[in-house]
């Protein structure tokens, strides 16, 4: 009880009743978030890795991890997903390329590798008019 014990530890913090709980949940969520976008930086690297080495199946199941990881409302996912429609570009699957743009876009609307990339699997699927339109 609180009242009774005013310091109370809580995963290697200090929580005082002047930190309050409200504070003491979004330093752990921050923790949280830090440590999830550390794993999604380590899947997407290791799908860099395997891109680079033409393995573009297990890039996109690296890539894919990052996702699932990573915070959805960051920038840096908007990567994660542009990576993986490069992973699919090479695959010819133009219409996942199309969709995982889409997503980075919605993240980033400014992100030029998304664009080109959207533009390129549109002109793939004989979309023309949206291809220039990128």
């Amino acid at each position: 009880m609180i009242t009774q014990y005013p310091h109370i530890f809580i995963t290697k913090q200090l929580v005082t009743p002047e930190i309050g709980a409200a504070q003491l949940s979004l330093n752990l969520y921050k923790q949280h978030c830090k440590k999830m976008l550390e794993s999604a930086e380590k899947e997407k690297t290791l799908g860099n890795n395997l891109y680079a080495q033409s393995s573009f199946d297990q890039a996109v199941d690296h890539y894919t991890k990052a996702i699932q990881l990573a915070p959805k409302d960051l920038s840096e996912v908007a990567v994660y997903y542009a990576n993986r429609a490069a992973a699919y570009l090479a695959l010819k699957e133009y219409q996942l390329v199309v969709e995982d743009c889409d997503k980075a876009l919605e993240l980033n609307s400014s992100y030029l590798k998304a664009i080109l990339r959207r533009a390129q699997a549109h002109e793939e699927l004989g979309n023309l008019k949206q291809a220039l339109d990128e």
